[in-house]
């Protein structure tokens, strides 16, 4: 091997190395990454990327990911410490502390399964975990800005949910 041809091999080495330990930063949650779904609105707030995302196609130089049927673009990595720094207004301190975690969507996921059964689509003679899928696949429609984390919403985030509410909806269907 020449000594260039060697040099762009280490730095190519290099290159390669830097890309695996960036997404395994993002996928153990010490890398955030955010970017505009695709297609992308004028209005549209860059949205945290899905760990199952970075499975996919990655266009380093292009800014862009695309896998599990999404595709975002522009997309940047912070540390999860600037969300808080993103999020704060203009030059300003916020004297009540953030709650630690994911935002809450205990609200979304109630108000998917109220419209589910308003529209006759939650059947009571079916185990409530057939209801999951269809739970998600209404938020994703409803929220399609947030849909990536709709779609990874698990199975236990929406039974704490629902449950009360489908068992106590079950027993007053069979009065």
């Amino acid at each position: 091997m020449k000594p260039n041809q060697d040099y762009y091999a280490k730095l190519r080495a290099a290159w390669e190395r830097m890309q695996a330990d960036t997404v395994a930063g993002i996928r153990s949650g010490e890398v955030l990454a955010l970017g505009f779904v695709v297609p992308r609105h004028v209005a549209d707030a860059p949205a945290l990327i899905p760990s199952d995302v970075w499975g996919g196609r990655i266009d380093w130089d292009g800014c862009k990911v695309s896998g599990s049927g999404l595709e975002f673009v522009s997309v940047r990595l912070i540390e999860p410490k600037a969300v808080d720094e993103l999020l704060l207004p203009t030059g300003g301190d916020r004297s009540e502390p953030r709650p630690v975690g994911r935002p809450s969507v205990k609200s979304e996921v109630f108000a998917a399964y109220e419209a589910l059964k308003a529209a006759g689509k939650v059947d009571f003679e079916a185990p409530m975990k057939r209801l999951y899928p269809e739970i998600r696949a209404y938020l994703c429609e409803a929220y399609p800005d947030r849909a990536g984390v709709f779609q990874d919403l698990s199975d236990e985030t929406i039974r704490q949910v629902v449950s009360g509410s489908f068992k106590a909806d079950r027993a007053s269907k069979k009065q």
